[in-house]
């Protein structure tokens, strides 16, 4: 099974060279090649190559237009089986990876969590997301989504819709739904 992460990367340079390990360390252990499509230039591009993450440089905004640079490269020169979208501030554990790589056996057209904890590590506070509400009760989260090769080839490798900075999550529900995911 061949699996790819896409991640987007801006400033936050300490934070993300724990990211960058985390990719180095699913690589190492589960061959899951990743790519980071960062703003800045040398900077990301060093930051990425160090851990042998791939990397392509895209102008930071839309982020939307960003993140499906990434997809679309990954989707049209690595066609993965599986991709996984982490932001950059995404820390997941191997035992979710390794649940994710066992679910992809029933070749699921996606896979995702929709709830979670997070860790505050400025203040020092673990806290529970539920989830979303409302209409949107039962989605999952953007956070370690997961996509099939069906749904990247339905969807061309766009994932989210164009010109947007925020409120990715939904887009690609948006876009995924009109699909007939």
């Amino acid at each position: 099974m061949k699996v790819a992460i896409l991640s987007a990367m801006w400033q936050r340079y300490r934070l993300f060279e724990i990211f960058a390990k985390q990719l180095e360390r699913f690589k190492q252990e589960y061959s899951i090649d990743s790519l980071v499509v960062g703003s800045e230039g040398e900077v990301s591009k060093q930051l990425c190559t160090e851990r042998g993450v791939s990397y392509l440089e895209a102008p930071n905004k839309p982020l939307s237009d960003k993140f499906n640079f990434g997809s679309q490269y990954i989707h049209t020169h690595w066609n993965p089986d599986y991709l996984i979208i982490l932001g950059s501030d995404d820390f997941v554990s191997n035992s979710l990876i390794e649940t994710y790589l066992s679910l992809m056996n029933d070749l699921p057209d996606m896979i995702g969590i929709v709830d979670c904890n997070i860790y505050n590590a400025k203040i020092k506070e673990l806290s529970y997301f539920r989830g979303y509400s409302n209409r949107r009760k039962g989605e999952s989260l953007g956070m370690c989504r997961c996509l099939s090769r069906k749904v990247l080839n339905r969807l061309s490798g766009n994932l989210w819709l164009k010109n947007l900075n925020a409120g990715l999550d939904w887009s690609m529900t948006e876009r995924l739904n009109k699909a007939g995911r």
